[in-house]
């Protein structure tokens, strides 16, 4: 179905995601790092990117600027972070965000962010033709 990109530094969330979309047909690549992140984003080319906002070096808001910065390898991002106050939350859209999930989650809330984005993304993709 798609494939995601998933970046955070504990290794027990990428597993948990890797377990979830993996059961639903999805390919998951991960990165424990923003910079590992960002050099798999380009190398990769991922279908959708979910991100944490909290992690040391290379944070979640600079990956998120990094990713959007070139409009031609536009890809859906989903935050998904411990963070829920309406500033972390008006940053993250503020730098394109295009969804935002808060830990704890329900798995859920994750397929319903999966399947918004990759609707997303195909609307941009008719756009373009």
């Amino acid at each position: 179905m798609a494939k995601i990109l998933a970046i955070d530094n504990e290794l027990g969330v990428l597993d948990t995601l890797r377990t979830i979309l993996v059961e639903r047909g999805h390919e998951v690549i991960y990165a424990l790092s923003g910079e590992e992140g960002i050099a798999k984003f380009e190398k990769e080319s991922p279908d959708i990117v979910i991100c944490d906002i909290k992690m040391p070096g290379k944070d979640g808001y600079t990956v998120l600027k990094e990713i959007k910065k070139d409009p031609s390898k536009w890809r859906p991002v989903i935050m998904f972070t411990v963070l829920n106050e309406m500033a972390d939350i008006r940053k993250a859209y503020d730098y394109e965000a295009d969804y935002y999930i808060t830990k704890p989650f329900k798995v859920e809330d994750i397929i319903k962010a999966i399947h918004t984005m990759l609707a997303l993304r195909d609307s941009r993709i008719k756009s373009k033709s």
